[in-house]
């Protein structure tokens, strides 16, 4: 949670995922923070900070994790202007995703959690 305009369009979104997780009695939790700065073990991620280095991270992975950096060129590696997809591989996640095209701070191409569609 920063005050940067990707953070606020999604925001509405992250908290219903966290007061469901909660409901189901799983633990979860926003930083404003760019990255964790926690030392626990995490089996979810959600980033939007174009840079940054998970060498040194506190925290791990538990197997299985999904982790995700909501930024403009994730998975365009021929652009160097942002951390790519491959970086929370590297840090144990085992699956991620990113963005070839600019997706904007427009809020349906963010990830949408509905509790209606569960």
């Amino acid at each position: 949670k920063t005050g940067d305009v990707r953070s606020k369009t999604r925001m509405g979104e992250t908290q219903a995922a966290i007061d469901w997780l909660r409901y189901l009695n799983h633990e979860a939790d926003f930083d404003e923070f760019r990255q964790p700065r926690r030392t626990e073990s995490c089996s979810g991620l959600m980033l939007g900070t174009a840079n940054f280095d998970l060498t040194d991270a506190k925290f791990s992975f538990v197997p299985g994790a999904l982790a995700d950096n909501l930024t403009s060129f994730g998975g365009k590696f021929d652009n160097g202007n942002q951390t790519k997809l491959t970086a929370l591989l590297h840090a144990g996640a085992a699956m991620s995703s990113g963005t070839v095209h600019e997706p904007y701070a427009i809020k349906f191409k963010f990830p949408s959690f509905n509790l209606r569609e569960i």
